[in-house]
């Protein structure tokens, strides 16, 4: 998804379009987006769902927004599923989060991670900016609300999870 973002920043909004296009039409009945088979990685859709509301406010394309607000709505109902999977053991590394997932970039398994919620959040500002945009706005309350009870688990399990290196940096490990 992330190339699709990189096609926008060199101008190309029907390249970027046509991207896009292309990830949306990997979109199944629950809504998400999966295009990395076999394997499950939850990051794919927020990342899908980020990636068409940039491009659209990029370029001016309500047309094109409004034409896709279906499938943006149905992923974002999918993301919620997936947080909602992670709020009946409040002892589990993602409680609050969403699921373990695999990650890419070399971490084969999947585990509790970071990315999938950065996206997450990342979607969820990108599609409620773009729900205002277009007047969409009948789901933006129950959205704001999973961005901050998301935003306020990820500050949770942030300060939980904070680690120094060998010369003192603190960072947050991807997992």
């Amino acid at each position: 998804m992330l190339t699709g973002v990189s096609v926008m920043t060199l101008g190309d909004s029907i390249g970027a379009r046509n991207f896009l296009e292309t990830a949306l039409h990997h979109q199944d009945p629950s809504g998400q987006i999966r295009a990395l088979y076999p394997i499950v990685s939850i990051p794919e859709t927020p990342t899908a769902l980020a990636a068409c509301c940039i491009y659209s406010r990029t370029f001016g394309d309500r047309a094109w927004l409004l034409r896709q607000w279906p499938k943006i709505v149905r992923g974002v109902k999918w993301m919620e599923q997936m947080h909602g999977q992670t709020l009946s053991d409040s002892s589990a590394r993602q409680f609050g989060l969403m699921p373990p997932s695999f990650v890419d970039g070399g971490i084969l398994d999947q585990t509790p991670e970071y990315s999938s919620v950065w996206w997450t959040l990342v979607a969820l500002e990108r599609v409620m900016d773009a729900a205002r945009w277009i007047g969409q706005t009948e789901n933006l309350s129950r959205w704001e609300t999973l961005l901050n009870n998301m935003s306020a688990a990820w500050k949770n399990a942030a300060r939980r999870d904070l680690a120094k290196d060998r010369f003192g940096n603190t960072y947050l490990p991807v997992v």
